[in-house]
């Protein structure tokens, strides 16, 4: 793509600007609110995945019973089932166990936005979330690798395929966001890849999911981040992160054995939850992305974040 000199200038402008308010925080932890908008988190439904495929019922019952109200769905698309049942029969399933599912990732590689909004419409979706690039993932002989584009071209490709997405879904009155993993903030030609696209995406059409576990995998300072880009994240992926990072950040399932559940590994939460009220963060997920015992690691995460809240 052939960019303009004016565009250029731009996209430099806003980098410079973000950069300062990433070096300047908005507000200070004594600033926080005041406990006015209290929320309980909730659960991304991934981390239950390989039970939620075989029996969607008791998954759902169980996380109602370890005190989830609110979940997140993943794998949305155009078809009229998920986790092999039709919509409203999940609807129903998720109203029986007191459930309410305000967010919902969307299978990264569909297009057909009109049938994704019927669909989050059934379930009473509010936000479409993006959760990769869709190329971003590549299945190897060698494992699962991901992997951020390359170049800043690459990149502005990526921007403009979001503010697509992000017109289509506001045409169907739903909010769009995009989930961050670690590779956005591995540097690409002398840029930090979310910076560029937070430049290059319409804020008002492109929101963001958080997440603050692959950020801290990544050496990148959440609690700034939060501050600098409060106005447009409308979620945050609540996942901690044990303090190693690996060798091969390409090695998708060994740089995520490294994220835990919150409260086990070296993340400032305190400082997390604050922002989430005080910058009025309507929502927040627990997830895990291999937990070897994902009810306890929801449940345990759950118990944590609850014990920590500042407010009474």
């Amino acid at each position: 793509m052939t960019e303009t000199k004016s565009r250029r200038s731009f996209l430099d402008s806003s980098l410079s600007l973000t950069t300062a308010a990433i070096l300047t925080p908005s507000f200070t932890l004594a600033q926080a609110s005041s406990c006015d908008s209290v929320r309980l988190p909730g659960a991304q439904l991934f981390t239950v995945r390989n039970t939620l495929e075989n029996d969607p019922a008791e998954t759902l019952a169980r996380l109602s019973e370890i005190g989830v109200r609110e979940v997140e769905v993943y794998g949305l698309t155009s078809n009229d089932s998920l986790f092999g049942l039709p919509m409203e029969a999940l609807k129903v399933l998720l109203d029986k166990n007191g459930l309410v599912a305000s967010c919902a990732h969307m299978d990264a590689t569909e297009q057909d936005t009109a049938g994704i909004a019927r669909n989050a419409n059934i379930l009473g979706v509010e936000t479409i979330i993006l959760p990769i690039g869709p190329d971003f993932l590549q299945f190897t002989e060698a494992g699962l690798r991901i992997q951020g584009p390359q170049t800043l071209g690459e990149l502005e490709q990526f921007a403009e395929m979001m503010n697509r997405l992000g017109k289509a879904f506001t045409e169907h009155e739903l909010d769009f966001a995009y989930h961050n993993h670690h590779v956005e903030f591995l540097d690409v030609q002398g840029q930090i890849p979310f910076d560029f696209i937070m430049a290059y995406t319409d804020p008002i059409l492109v929101k963001l999911e958080m997440d603050v576990g692959w950020m801290a995998l990544a050496n990148a300072n959440y609690l700034d981040y939060l501050d600098s880009y409060g106005s447009r994240v409308v979620s945050v992926h609540l996942k901690d992160f044990n303090g190693n990072r690996p060798a091969d950040m390409g090695d998708f399932f060994d740089a995520a054995s490294n994220l835990v559940s919150p409260g086990a590994g070296v993340m400032d939460f305190g400082g997390v939850l604050d922002r989430l009220d005080a910058l009025d963060i309507s929502h927040g997920f627990v997830e895990i992305d291999s937990a070897p015992e994902p009810f306890s690691a929801i449940e345990s995460g759950l118990n944590y974040l609850k014990s920590i809240h500042s407010c009474p």
